[in-house]
């Protein structure tokens, strides 16, 4: 289940920052899993480790509410609804890294 949500966490994830032609992103996920079983699904909160500082994401209300959003939109486009954790067919999550970089040029 975790392999899973993981799956489609990653390719989620891919349709949001798709649009974004700058950005990176490295996706794993299993090409071959048939979907067509599955008609419900929840999200699942991955646990923090006790000493890490809060994610940047979950600090930013606003960017996890348009994260969720825009997961929510596509899973309903495709025919799926929300569930209770127990009685979900599959669970959803995200994880970002950020990383700031400075590029300098000299002329």
């Amino acid at each position: 289940m975790k392999r899973l949500a993981l799956i489609v966490a990653l390719a989620t994830l891919v349709v949001i920052v798709g649009s974004c032609s700058s950005t990176r992103y490295i996706v794993d996920s299993d090409t071959q899993h048939n979907f067509k079983g599955y008609s419900s699904y929840a999200w699942f909160q991955l646990a923090s480790p006790p000493d890490k500082a809060q994610p940047p994401t979950e600090a930013n209300t606003i960017l996890t509410r348009r994260i969720r959003r825009a997961i929510d939109v596509e899973l309903t486009n495709k025919g799926m609804k929300t569930a209770p954790v127990a009685d979900a067919d599959f669970l959803v999550t995200y994880s970002l890294v950020l990383q700031s970089q400075m590029v300098m040029y000299y002329t």
